[in-house]
């Protein structure tokens, strides 16, 4: 059955840079990483992270100078998480998008919404603009009734670094 999850505090650092060195940029354990544009990527990682995360990507563009930029927007985006056998069906119920097979990262509209996915077997994380967080979520709940959604409580330490839920 699919679970529906709100992680508080996620870090969510947006990375803009020259597109060879977004290519060769090292994704720290434990992160999600996504190209949303060729000069732009997104780091997803647990609470708490961000510090980290905005000093690592900022010491790995450096050489970039003005060409370069490493924003912490983890307080601009809601993340809810859809974990657990059938959380692609959540999705499908409200979204064209197509997970990738084996996981990856897409973006589109959810709920009529721009959202980003990161997709992991069994798990889809979706960040939401946090203006627009109350509408999807109650359609993400609704829309989810059918598929036998429920809503829970994440993990208290590592809510998204944490092995995927069966």
């Amino acid at each position: 059955m699919p679970e529906l999850w709100e992680v508080t505090g996620a870090a969510k650092i947006r990375i803009f840079a020259p597109p060879a060195a977004l290519d060769a940029l090292e994704v720290p354990d434990g992160v999600g990483a996504g190209r949303v544009a060729p000069d732009e990527m997104l780091w997803l990682g647990d609470p708490g992270r961000g510090p980290e995360l905005e000093e690592a990507a900022n010491a790995a563009v450096a050489a970039h100078g003005r060409d370069a930029l490493v924003i912490d927007h983890s307080d601009g985006w809601t993340l809810f998480s859809l974990v657990g056998e059938g959380c692609e069906a959540v999705l499908g119920r409200l979204s064209d998008l197509r997970v990738p097979e084996g996981g990856g990262f897409i973006q589109g509209k959810v709920a009529q919404s721009p959202g980003r996915v990161f997709c992991r077997p069994n798990r889809l994380d979706l960040l939401i603009g946090a203006d627009l967080a109350w509408f999807v979520r109650g359609r993400l709940e609704h829309a989810g009734a059918g598929a036998g959604l429920t809503v829970g409580e994440p993990p208290v330490s590592s809510p998204l670094s944490a092995e995927v839920p069966a």
